[in-house]
């Protein structure tokens, strides 16, 4: 099929497979990530599922930004799953266990764990921020991220947007 092979690249024995169980109406399609497509190319995402929306309606849409969310609401008529956000007790929680396998200090690691609620105190003060991206600092993926940088003392000032935060963390895996 055109889903099987045009977006999933699917081929052989994995393509026969997914075409079957397709067919058979025993497929959901998860489409993680919708939160991470830039604006400028809604469009495109929108084109590209309803392409998809026209195959199945076996289709889950995971997003975690309103704006993103509304799109999917409107547009396709779908409500996405989305992820909530984080309060302070569950971040730490979720740092300390993180952080527990970098580092053997308990000293260290709520110093770290400071350090990340400094720098997200300061992230969601910055007025220019949107609440979507308040929101994304307080994910597992986004808190892994600045903890990493956190763990190699990169954290700072000049991440005040999440483009940077992803450069910083790509840097760090890079060199």
């Amino acid at each position: 099929s055109l889903l099987s092979t045009q977006f999933l690249n699917l081929d052989g024995f994995n393509q026969i497979l997914f075409d079957e169980f397709f067919k058979r109406g025993d497929v959901v399609i998860f489409w993680d990530a919708v939160d991470e497509i830039h604006p400028k190319n809604d469009g495109q995402m929108i084109k590209m599922a309803k392409s998809v929306l026209e195959i199945t309606k076996n289709i889950q849409f995971i997003s975690t930004r309103s704006s993103h969310i509304n799109i999917l609401i409107h547009e396709f008529k779908v409500a996405p799953f989305s992820l909530v956000e984080f309060s302070k007790d569950e971040r730490n929680l979720f740092l300390s266990g993180f952080l527990t396998k970098h580092e053997n200090s308990s000293e260290k690691i709520n110093k770290y764990i400071e350090d990340v609620e400094s720098f997200i105190k300061t992230v969601e003060s910055e007025k220019f921020r949107t609440s979507d991206q308040k929101q994304s600092v307080n994910n597992p993926l986004m808190l892994q991220m600045i903890a990493e940088i956190a763990l190699n003392n990169k954290l700072s000032s000049k991440l005040n947007n999440l483009n940077k935060i992803y450069q910083e963390f790509i840097k760090l895996k890079f060199e």
